[in-house]
């Protein structure tokens, strides 16, 4: 019998697909630029991520941001139309 101070092992997690989307990107860019530190690599990679094809929810951000751009062409043109 273990003692109440010994953990279990649990078993490991397949890597998602953002894992090894980061894992890879983050090893092109520490290639690219070898004095960026690892907070702005990190950054960096994530941002990719963000449109990357390789993230199942790219369509929605896409999708958000479009939505952002109308609502601002919409308010920019409403701005202008007040001006005259």
């Amino acid at each position: 019998m273990l003692g109440p101070w010994v953990q279990e092992k649990r078993a490991t997690r397949a890597p998602t697909q953002f894992n090894l989307f980061m894992k890879k990107a983050v090893a092109e860019v520490k290639l690219e630029e070898p004095t960026m530190n690892p907070k702005e690599i990190f950054a960096k990679c994530a941002a990719k991520w963000k449109l990357s094809p390789e993230n199942p929810k790219m369509g929605r951000v896409v999708l958000a941001i479009s939505q952002s751009n109308q609502e601002t062409s919409v308010q920019s043109a409403s701005d202008d139309a007040a001006s005259i």
